[in-house]
């Protein structure tokens, strides 16, 4: 970077600043069926880029709508390393939170396409690895959730793992990916359908109820570090 351009970025700064000083705010929406839910700010995803989750405010204002018999499931993104990591050893201790399940979410289009599937591509018909049976590339790519499982191994916090079942998801797929949490001894994994009927999808076929059991066994829940 030349010395030419230092001067248009310290120009720059202030307009930014004044851009983002209200993307640390909460940003409170509701969904069809009237549930509380937080999104990212106008700004998109930069507010939470470089730690990966909510702010301890807008958590503590979601669980105080939800009230005490309900749950509220607040995102951990980019990556375990950053995401999870965080939230767990940094977030958890400014906000006495942390008791609770990892909720591990996959499909079995993302877990072939970790396994070496090509890419995919939105608006482009899915491949035919994508759509066959081609249990050895789901077998390679589930690799990468067991290690996701590993990751959260050492915090002592129960995990599920939630599958969202497509329409082109059979039976011996699902069973392939239910086997490898019992091996890596998470809670287990439940199949979803909430890609094709939606919130009624998450509730239907013990996804929420495996939550919620989880949530209700006794934790053993621990730091990492100090903050």
């Amino acid at each position: 970077m030349g010395n030419a351009t230092w001067p248009w970025l310290l120009w720059l700064l202030p307009m930014l600043t004044v851009l983002m000083k209200g993307t640390i705010k909460p940003n409170l929406m509701w969904v069809f069926k009237g549930t509380p839910t937080s999104l990212y700010t106008e700004m998109s995803p930069f507010p939470n880029i470089a730690h990966g989750n909510f702010t301890v405010l807008t958590d503590k204002i979601l669980l105080k709508l939800l009230g005490e018999e309900t749950f509220a499931v607040t995102d951990a993104v980019l990556g375990a390393d950053i995401g999870v990591e965080k939230f767990f050893n940094i977030e958890c201790q400014a906000s006495s939170l942390g008791h609770i399940p990892a909720v591990l979410a996959d499909t079995v289009q993302a877990l072939k396409m970790g396994g070496g599937g090509l890419c995919l591509t939105a608006g482009v018909p899915l491949r035919k690895e994508y759509t066959e049976q081609n249990t050895p590339l789901l077998a390679d790519g589930c690799c990468n959730l067991q290690k996701q499982i590993q990751i959260t191994q050492p915090l002592r916090v129960p995990v599920v793992v939630v599958l969202n079942v497509f329409k082109t998801d059979t039976c011996t797929k699902t069973d392939l990916v239910s086997e490898l949490p019992r091996h890596d001894s998470a809670f287990g994994m439940v199949s979803c359908s909430h890609w094709s009927a939606g919130g009624k999808g998450s509730v239907d076929g013990a996804g929420a109820g495996a939550v919620r059991e989880t949530a209700n066994k006794r934790s053993h829940f621990q730091f990492l570090y100090n903050e």
